[in-house]
């Protein structure tokens, strides 16, 4: 676990952004969601980065089977919390504007998908 806060630290070392402009970016969005802590903001945005650019360096050969080792060897109490924030994230992508471009359109979509399925378990505020 200290190596995973070393490399985020890092990471947000090298990579400077204003979380608050970030959130602000996206209040629409967002709005209901709302961020109480930014600590626990920056840390979940540099986790995420930190999986990209691991998915990044292989390929999902490799990162898929890593994320599910990780999700069933870490927190074993906190899984399905975590299962659901990452789904309820994911849900939240199909509603923002601007936030990538046509080569991502088909994941965007798949959110949009998943998000329309889980609606009756996951409330995404609108």
């Amino acid at each position: 676990m200290t190596k995973i806060r070393d490399q985020i630290n890092a990471f947000e070392k090298t990579k400077r952004h204003d979380t608050h402009d970030l959130v602000s970016a996206h209040k629409t969005a967002l709005e209901g969601v709302g961020v109480e802590r930014y600590d626990t903001f920056t840390m979940a945005k540099a986790a995420f980065a930190l999986l990209l650019d691991a998915h990044n360096a292989g390929s999902e050969r490799d990162s898929i089977p890593g994320m599910v080792a990780g999700i069933t060897t870490t927190h074993r109490h906190l899984q399905g919390k975590g299962i659901f924030a990452v789904l309820t994230a994911l849900g939240h992508l199909p509603k923002l504007e601007n936030a990538t471009d046509a080569r991502n359109e088909h994941a965007y979509k798949a959110c949009d998908t998943l998000r329309t399925a889980l609606s009756e378990r996951i409330y995404w505020g609108d």
